[in-house]
């Protein structure tokens, strides 16, 4: 049973991930994805990261690099690529959910579940292992 109620946690997040990408759309999606990796790779390598420093550096740094995006958003409202840019909107959700899932999730269902193997979990991880990690290596 806890196998089966796993695999329905899995199928709920990854229908959470497709809404929300539609629901933002591929710009904002990806600067909102950019503005976390961005922002932590700037505070980490700020020199002076004693008290709040490395808390402002992120937080200022993910503000920018969202606020880029929306700038971008409405660029495209402009030219009228909105419905184009929520279905890639949801492309990118299925993409950073299976990275989401395959490097976070799983590996902490696997550890606390004492290796029970799931079928959703199964199919995702062989989908990335087999066919989405060789072309990453790739590139």
């Amino acid at each position: 049973m806890p196998s089966f109620l796993i695999d329905i946690s899995l199928v709920v997040l990854f229908i959470v991930f497709l809404h929300i990408g539609f629901e933002a759309g591929f710009i904002r999606s990806l600067f909102a994805f950019a503005a976390g990796i961005i922002s932590v790779m700037l505070a980490k390598n700020y020199p002076m990261q004693e008290g709040i420093n490395f808390y402002l550096v992120f937080f200022v740094s993910a503000i920018v690099v969202y606020l880029a995006g929306l700038f971008i958003v409405r660029l495209l409202k402009l030219f009228y690529l909105t419905l184009f840019d929520k279905y890639a909107g949801v492309v990118l959700s299925i993409c950073i959910c299976f990275m989401f899932t395959v490097n976070f999730v799983l590996p902490q269902i696997a550890k606390h579940t004492n290796g029970v193997h799931t079928t959703v979990g199964n199919s995702i991880q062989k989908i990335y292992y087999n066919n989405v990690l060789p072309i990453i290596k790739k590139v």
